[in-house]
């Protein structure tokens, strides 16, 4: 029998989302080892310093590495919430600058795309997938997430409370949002689009010198209201 385009293109997103499980999954370990490190090397400077043992300046430079980017939960209960991220490298008034868009800014390209993967957000503490089920692997939300404390539990449902915080090393979030990039550029979609996908097409495309601030923040309004959660594809 032959298989339909709609059945190979599952197939495609499955395999691709298994791989990025897979990058994710390695990355996670990979933080755990570096926390460990990091209450180690803690313990072992408080002890220098019980002993009256100074640390060279040349040993206690970091690199950007050490960098967190903080994330908050805004908005309401439920399918309403969205996730606000401070990246400590850009400044948090772009938005009024009414002039052009700076694509390099990695704050613009974070809020770009989490407003329009903000439908999928509850589908991350009702599923019991880590990546939050079929097709959310591929969103920038799923790293986010991972390092998310537990979600509480009412009669209301399930979520978390607003205001909610918890922080991503830097790195680690720009690393993903690449990866995610690449990833995107493979995707067999016809008629679909993904948050990636849509941030891709401004940022690459010629004549985006001519977008504004305002007008940006006009098309992601524009945008996030058309997006729906279509769950697995």
């Amino acid at each position: 029998m032959l298989r339909t385009h709609r059945e190979r293109k599952a197939e495609y997103v499955k395999s691709l989302e298994a791989e990025v499980a897979d990058l994710r999954a390695k990355d996670a370990a990979n933080h755990t080892k570096l926390t460990r490190y990091a209450i180690v090397n803690g313990r072992l400077t408080a002890l220098l310093a019980a002993n009256n043992i100074l640390i060279p300046p040349e040993l206690q430079c970091v690199d950007n590495a050490a960098e967190q980017t903080s994330v908050e939960v805004c908005g309401g209960e439920a399918g309403s919430q969205y996730l606000q991220l401070s990246h400590p490298k850009s400044p948090s008034s772009y938005t009024s600058d009414p002039g052009a868009v700076d694509f390099s800014n990695p704050q613009i390209a974070i809020d770009f795309i989490l407003a329009l993967e903000q439908p999928c957000l509850k589908d991350f503490y009702t599923n019991p997938e880590p990546t939050g089920g079929g097709g959310h692997s591929l969103q920038l939300q799923s790293p986010i997430v991972d390092l998310a404390p537990a979600p509480k539990k009412s009669q209301e449902g399930t979520y978390w409370p607003v205001g909610s915080t918890w922080s991503i090393p830097t790195a680690q979030l720009e690393e993903q949002l690449e990866k995610l990039l690449q990833a995107s550029k493979q995707l067999p979609l016809t008629g679909e689009l993904t948050g990636v996908v849509c941030w891709m097409a401004i940022k690459n495309n010629p004549q985006n010198h001519k977008i504004t601030s305002a007008k940006l923040e006009k098309l992601k309004e524009l945008l996030a209201a058309e997006v729906d959660c279509c769950g697995c594809v």
